[in-house]
Parts: structure tokens; C-alpha cells; sequence
């Protein structure tokens, strides 16, 4: 998995940001001289027939900064990672495999690689859950 390209966007719809709904969050962080800092943070909203994901990266070392969200609905497959992508392409943020239904582990797995992307070598990611 690779972030292949990055044009920052801001393409967050605040709409899709379901406080009430929230699932989870994944913060992506880096080692940077010694200190620990934060690149990118996703959150994820499900409600009962939608999950809606939010990302904001601050890369302030590189002064990259963009926003992004997207939204999946219907059943049959892991909504969270679909609408993962929909929200990293809103960003400006492609990847070289499509992570779409595929799963948590692709999820964290797309950040490190944005993490990499943006030029740090110890990258990972936080989690937390409602």
C-alpha cells in the first residue's frame, strides 16, 4: 500500500461530521526529532444505515494541510474503510490499491503509508473508540 499522490483539498462537508455517532478515531503520528507528533487524525460516525468518515491532516512540518470526508451506505461490507476513501480522495490523497470494504487493518495500514508519503520514517497509528 502507497499514497501515490497528494494535492491537498479542503473537501470536508461538515454534514458528515455525526458527533452523536462516533465510533472510533485514528490518529497518525510520527517520531520527528526525538518528539512525538500528530499528522493526520480520521473519525469514523456510523449511524444505523450510513458511516461517514472525517479526516483532517496538519502536517506542520512540511506545512501540508488538508480535509477531506465521504460517506457509505448498504450493507455487505466494511462501510468504515469505503468511506475512509471517499474521505482521503476528497482530500487529494490517492492510494495505489483501493481499500473500499476491505477492512480496519487496510484503514491504519492507508495512513502509515500517508505518513511515509509525507516524509517521516516512524510513523503509526493511535486508536481510539466510543
Amino acid at each position: 500500500m502507497k499514497v501515490t499522490s497528494i494535492t491537498p483539498t479542503d473537501g470536508i462537508k461538515i454534514s458528515h461530521r455525526k458527533e452523536k455517532y462516533f465510533e472510533k478515531q485514528l490518529t497518525l503520528v510520527a517520531i520527528y526529532k526525538g518528539d512525538l507528533i500528530e499528522l493526520a487524525t480520521l473519525r469514523i460516525y456510523h449511524t444505523s444505515v450510513m458511516a461517514y468518515a472525517c479526516i483532517w491532516v496538519h502536517d506542520k512540518v512540511h506545512n501540508i494541510y488538508c480535509t477531506g470526508s465521504g460517506s457509505a451506505g448498504g450493507g455487505g461490507y466494511h462501510k468504515a474503510s469505503a468511506s475512509m476513501e471517499d474521505a482521503l480522495y476528497k482530500a487529494g490523497i490517492r492510494l495505489s490499491e483501493s481499500i473500499s470494504g476491505r477492512g480496519n487493518e487496510l484503514m491504519e495500514e492507508s495512513l502509515i503509508a500517508l505518513g511515509k508519503k509525507l516524509g517521516f520514517k516512524k510513523v503509526y497509528t493511535l486508536s481510539a473508540h466510543a
